[in-house]
């Protein structure tokens, strides 16, 4: 699904998309904009159409 992802309080939205969820509700993110300095535990909030879909937490970047 596409989508937007801010990783900043004060960043842009960065293009991404959800790849699949898992059993326990886990989602996988494939940003498509290019991010920087992303850290385990950082904050991510999801957003289509100006609207927000969720947030959570970053549990592993590659």
């Amino acid at each position: 699904m596409p989508c937007a992802a801010q990783l900043r309080a004060h960043g842009a939205e960065l293009a991404c998309r959800v790849a699949y969820a898992d059993v326990r509700g886990e989602l996988r993110l494939e940003l498509i904009d290019l991010a920087e300095q992303i850290a385990p535990g950082q904050s991510v909030v999801l957003y289509r159409d100006g609207e927000v879909l969720g947030g959570g937490l970053i549990r592993a970047a590659a």
